[in-house]
């Protein structure tokens, strides 16, 4: 394992050179949740992103009780993304950390993507598989590049190229996958297909000679070169990558993984992989408690805000009704990340056909929209002749008015308190008083 300190100055000197900033997991979900969100905004503004549109792209999800919170997706996971904005061509690497293997080798990958974005590498052309599988393969094989540099000690450089490989297995013969979350369908789990490209990438090194691999993209400073190593792993990927025609085989008959299943075979590497995943399990689950204590009580704080109104009068049912609408609406964006329009849910019948393309690819995220979007016309048609409750249903259909109908409801739910209060109080009072009235009674009698 590489210190952290030298994979953070490593990142901060890529991002310096290829117009990006970094975020890390831990940096942004602390104990102060209005503090992580205000970081996260304000390098988005790097971008050129707003809240509002970041939204729309998922970026930012609503939280219960008003407000929005930061979706953290893969950086939650020991994973990584590069982001690329479309309006000034600027750049984001949001991960995970620095401390563990797995989160080292995720911090070389995503600079992996930010060579691609600012040499011209594998660009993106509507979202081609083929092309996505060659970036994601670039991009291991620069992290692995980088881990056979900074391993100089031949034991380090093998503990590295065993671990490397064996993670490589395990990712596709092992619930790796559903460990870390990095694969959100059998498609995207195949980008990462890459043992074939990696084994090459040591083949080349031991033609080379280590020594001479690690001066000829090395600095007289010690530091790589990370731009010409790009390049490099570039002819590497384009050399040894699987064809179009191959990559769709097996996507369509995984048992055609013939690289995989031939290093499967060997002992040592089913050993590791198992290895491998265990490892991962007992980070993951290290890092998740820590992460879960803060997560429990960010959901404490939030169930308290959506607690119904006792049903007493009508305001409060109204207020009840309205926000079973937000809080309707709020789980689809917290889930699925997407943001629905309630006056068109309520108002517009084809509304619906806009998930239509979601259907086949997520029948379950499909389902959930539909079922959260009858609930809202129930509701919505049970009360529309209200027209307290039309005034509340606009408020929440904008992001601002929703803000302040959930602060309307903090202060009837804060008057309810103060008179409940009042009440025992008065209670109180007469208790004592009936409790004095029947003391003075009993002592007159004894007397």
């Amino acid at each position: 394992m590489l210190k952290p300190e030298e994979v953070r100055e490593d990142l901060n000197k890529i991002c310096h050179s290829n117009d990006a900033v970094w975020l890390d997991y831990d940096s942004i979900h602390t104990e102060n949740e209005q503090k992580d969100l205000k970081k996260y905004l304000k390098t988005y503004e790097y971008l050129g992103i707003n809240r509002e549109q970041l939204l729309l792209l998922g970026g930012l999800s609503l939280k219960y009780g008003g407000g929005e919170q930061i979706a953290y997706g893969s950086m939650a996971r020991l994973s990584g993304s590069t982001i690329r904005s479309l309006v000034n061509n600027k750049n984001l690497v949001c991960i995970s950390g620095f401390d563990t293997l797995v989160e080292q080798y995720v911090v070389y990958h995503e600079c992996g993507h930010l060579y691609q974005n600012s040499l011209g590498l594998f660009p993106v052309k509507n979202q081609d598989n083929y092309i996505r599988y060659l970036r994601e393969n670039h991009a291991n094989t620069f992290a692995a590049a980088v881990f056979f540099i900074k391993t100089p000690k031949i034991l380090d450089y093998k503990k590295a190229r065993l671990w490397l490989l064996s993670k490589n297995i395990s990712d596709f013969f092992t619930n790796q996958e559903i460990i870390n979350g990095v694969f959100g369908n059998t498609w995207s789990k195949y980008h990462y297909a890459s043992l074939p490209v990696e084994a090459a990438l040591l083949k080349d090194i031991h033609r080379q000679g280590r020594k001479n691999f690690i001066k000829k993209y090395t600095n007289p400073d010690g530091g790589i070169k990370f731009e010409e190593l790009a390049y490099y792993c570039k002819d590497v990927v384009e050399a040894n990558a699987y064809t179009p025609e191959y990559l769709e085989s097996i996507m369509k008959n995984p048992q055609i993984f013939k690289e995989q299943k031939i290093y499967r075979q060997k002992k040592i590497y089913r050993i590791l992989g198992k290895a491998f995943e265990m490892h991962i399990m007992l980070i993951s689950n290290r890092k998740i408690k820590k992460r879960q204590a803060i997560d429990c009580k960010r959901r404490k704080e939030n169930q308290k805000k959506i607690e119904p109104l006792p049903n007493n009068n009508e305001e409060s049912y109204l207020f009840n009704q309205v926000a079973a609408i937000d809080i309707a609406r709020t789980l689809i964006s917290q889930q699925y990340s997407e943001l629905l329009d309630l006056r068109r849910v309520v108002k517009d019948d084809d509304y619906l056909k806009n998930f239509e393309d979601i259907k086949e690819v997520n029948p379950e995220k499909y389902e959930q929209i539909v079922k959260r979007c009858n609930q809202i016309r129930i509701i919505y048609q049970r009360n529309k002749e209200n027209m307290s409750f039309e005034l509340f249903f606009n408020l929440i259909a904008d992001n601002d008015g929703r803000n302040k109908f959930w602060h309307l409801v903090e202060k009837v739910r804060k008057k309810n308190r103060e008179e409940n209060e009042a009440d025992k109080s008065m209670d109180v009072k007469a208790d004592k008083k009936l409790l004095t009235l029947r003391l003075k009674d009993y002592i007159s009698k004894e007397k």
